[in-house]
């Protein structure tokens, strides 16, 4: 990670979550639209991209139904995840942490109701 900090990338995906919340479109635009403004950070590396997936999980288990392509994307992140390429890019205490949030999202995540308008303009 050569342009993030752990905390930093997933405080920054959290507060344009929060920034886009405010313009009052809704839950459904926020989510998307925080992932298409992290899309560029995703592909600088995989512990970037795990982490923004990381935090959208955490965001969308905070709501009732979630849009199938969010949920599908976060999904297969976690079930992409290389312990050992992680233990090279954050420290111990990091790791701990980034495993008790994958286990939180990976056993929450599928207690969401799936939608599958994908317009964002309804919630």
């Amino acid at each position: 990670m050569e342009d993030w900090k752990y905390n930093e990338l997933l405080e920054s995906v959290n507060e344009m979550y929060g920034n886009l919340l405010n313009e009052k479109k809704g839950y459904k635009y926020a989510v998307a639209r925080t992932f298409y403004e992290f899309e560029t950070v995703c592909n600088e590396g995989g512990t970037e991209n795990l982490l923004v997936h990381i935090a959208m999980g955490e965001i969308i288990l905070k709501h009732s139904k979630v849009f199938v392509g969010a949920v599908d994307a976060i999904k297969k992140e976690l079930g992409n995840i290389n312990i050992e390429y992680l233990e090279e890019e954050l420290s111990t205490e990091e790791i701990k942490d980034l495993l008790k949030r994958i286990n939180n999202v990976s056993n929450r995540i599928n207690e969401i109701v799936l939608d599958y308008d994908p317009s964002t303009d309804n919630y």
